[in-house]
């Protein structure tokens, strides 16, 4: 079926406002027992410079620290628990059709054919990169409206897999990312199913 940029907002949105519940409350918890909590840490190592991991080389975040008088301690949110609806397909532009199934949003599986156009993967990188960076504040300064971590891309045939963590970004940072495939000749992306795909071909 063919749906308007606002129906794929009613599919993504709640998906997104569950996760980032969850991490508000864990917050508060966590805040509440160790006395004070930062969020949406970017990763360092001991010399404290930035961690970059996997194809492309990208920095993460952790979902929050909680800080206490002796140390920091990194935690990480996993819902696992995704919203539940029929998989939808849905013609976002004359150049791309998506099919969306359940998914979490931490946890936002994509597919996409690429071919061997590297370029496709370059931009794959500056939309990470330029979503990662806090440039979008939310809840008056609370949340950072950013990306956390991007596992993959990796490939089976002419097929790529990534996995997101979508942190606390607004839903229009994953439309862009649909765009910014469309624009480099993909035509077909599916989001979400096979939760384990990535992990699977991690290890």
């Amino acid at each position: 079926m063919s749906r308007s940029k606002a129906s794929i907002e009613v599919v993504i949105d709640p998906v997104r406002l569950q996760h980032l519940a969850a991490l508000k409350n864990e917050m508060v918890v966590s805040k509440t027992s160790t006395g004070d909590v930062e969020t949406e840490v970017v990763r360092r190592d001991e010399k404290g410079l930035v961690i970059r991991d996997g194809v492309l080389n990208l920095p993460s975040r952790s979902d929050f620290s909680c800080v206490s008088p002796s140390a920091s301690t990194l935690r990480d949110l996993n819902t696992r628990k995704n919203v539940d609806f029929d998989p939808v397909d849905l013609k976002i532009s004359d150049a791309l059709e998506l099919t969306i199934f359940p998914f979490s949003w931490d946890q936002v599986q994509i597919s996409f054919d690429t071919g061997d156009d590297p370029r496709r993967l370059l931009r794959l990188r500056l939309w990470y990169l330029e979503w990662f960076l806090p440039r979008r504040p939310l809840d008056n300064g609370k949340l950072k409206g950013v990306l956390h971590s991007l596992r993959g891309p990796k490939r089976e045939g002419d097929t790529w897999h990534v996995c997101i963590d979508m942190g606390s970004a607004p839903t229009e940072a994953l439309t862009e990312l649909f765009h910014v495939l469309a624009s480099r000749g993909v035509s077909h992306l599916t989001l979400g199913a096979e939760l384990d795909r990535m992990e699977n071909q991690q290890s």
